[in-house]
């Protein structure tokens, strides 16, 4: 049996994916800030969830970048002899 080990995604999304886990990131951390200073609610499984979209903006990132890459020509320097 085959099991797919990765999903195919695309690429051209991926600064839109990255810009939403960063507006997520922020958020959460205003809550933790929120919750710590009201101390009534224990903030660990939103830390344990920014640390998470912490991750995935590292993942976003990176993919982009790889896949920008891939798109750029390949260009050698060639020397021409007169």
């Amino acid at each position: 049996m085959y099991m797919a080990t990765h999903t195919p995604i695309d690429n051209t999304k991926l600064s839109v994916w990255y810009y939403a886990v960063k507006w997520a990131k922020h958020r959460l951390q205003q809550k933790i800030v929120e919750m710590e200073a009201n101390g009534t609610i224990d903030p660990a499984f939103d830390i344990k969830r920014l640390e998470e979209l912490e991750d995935l903006e590292q993942f976003l990132n990176m993919s982009w970048y790889q896949w920008m890459d891939s798109l750029t020509l390949d260009q050698t320097v060639v020397e021409e002899s007169k």
